[in-house]
């Protein structure tokens, strides 16, 4: 699992590493003037890492330390095991869901069409791997995974889709 370091330096390595340091970025660039957010994050991390915490209470701390922003608490799933993803913010908290439209889906396939052409591989693996996610034959932490390589050097997508897929796991019935 990557873990950056608290002066900013990334370390680490492996298969979702884009993915974890986008969804950092998107944390620390979201809190920018809450450090003490993005601290909290990293020390949740930190103790899941080395075990001192369970899966359960990492998602305590991370649904508290981010109460009102589903998007974040939803992103944390790229931390989380197969099977123990968070699906849910608590029934009695208000919540900031929007739902996700077909509007949507299409305008973020229109954007991957205009950026890599429609005849692209990377454009058409996208599509294959969110063919195989609503047949059941891929979950999301494997789609995270794969796209996070998909977008390689494409982080601007890669922030598009982590907070779009998010809010598609927490808002859609069939997900």
């Amino acid at each position: 699992m990557f873990l950056p370091k608290r002066n900013g330096a990334s370390g680490g390595g492996g298969g979702g590493q884009e993915l974890t340091v986008a969804y950092l970025k998107q944390v620390e660039d979201l809190f920018q003037d809450q450090r003490e957010k993005y601290e909290a994050l990293l020390d949740v991390i930190e103790d899941f890492k080395a075990q001192r915490i369970n899966v359960t209470g990492a998602i305590a701390r991370v649904k508290e330390l981010f109460k009102g922003y589903n998007d974040i608490v939803f992103g944390f799933n790229v931390f989380l095991p197969k099977g123990s993803e968070i699906t849910s913010v608590d029934d009695d908290e208000p919540t900031q869901r929007n739902p996700v439209g077909i509007g949507e889906a299409a305008s973020f396939i229109n954007k991957l069409k205009n950026r890599f052409g429609s005849g692209d591989q990377v454009y058409k693996s996208f599509l294959d791997i969110a063919r195989m996610y609503r047949k059941g034959d891929k979950d999301s932490i494997e789609v995270y995974q794969e796209v996070a390589e998909l977008f390689d050097y494409h982080l601007d997508l890669l922030d598009e889709f982590i907070t779009f897929f998010s809010r598609r796991l927490c808002c859609s019935t069939d997900a």
